[in-house]
């Protein structure tokens, strides 16, 4: 599989947010968060830093994005569901990885059992628990 990364643009805007969406949804306790607040703030901070992000294809089909931070935080990693368990995001962790001028980091949901399995094959190991449902590795 053929993957290219280019710099994200502002019709993914609604792909990325989708995507930070669903995993709150899957994985963060409503209940205790301000639902609307949360989201209003994840679209706000994506449209602010849309140009930080990273848009990768394969094959010519937008397959996963991510933003990786000069600091050496990986953030918003994302693999479209048609596209996970095919080495993508493998190959994207590797690259970060080796792009960063910094030792890499995540928050992670602790609920979110398949992409900690990925970053534990990596070397990662949980940090820090931040509040109930995340954890930094």
């Amino acid at each position: 599989m053929n993957l290219q990364y280019v710099t994200a643009a502002a019709e993914d805007v609604p792909a990325i947010l989708s995507q930070a969406k669903n995993l709150i949804d899957t994985f963060e306790d409503i209940s205790s968060i301000d639902y609307e607040k949360v989201i209003a703030w994840v679209k706000c901070k994506i449209e602010t830093h849309i140009s930080d992000y990273c848009r990768v294809t394969a094959d010519g089909e937008v397959c996963a994005y991510y933003h990786l931070y000069e600091d050496g935080e990986l953030d918003d990693l994302y693999v479209l569901s048609a596209f996970q368990g095919k080495g993508i995001g493998s190959a994207i962790l590797k690259k970060c990885i080796e792009d960063s001028p910094k030792t890499l980091y995540l928050y992670v949901f602790s609920d979110n059992v398949r992409a900690i399995s990925l970053y534990e094959r990596f070397g990662f190991t949980v940090r820090e628990t931040v509040g109930k449902t995340r954890i930094i590795m």
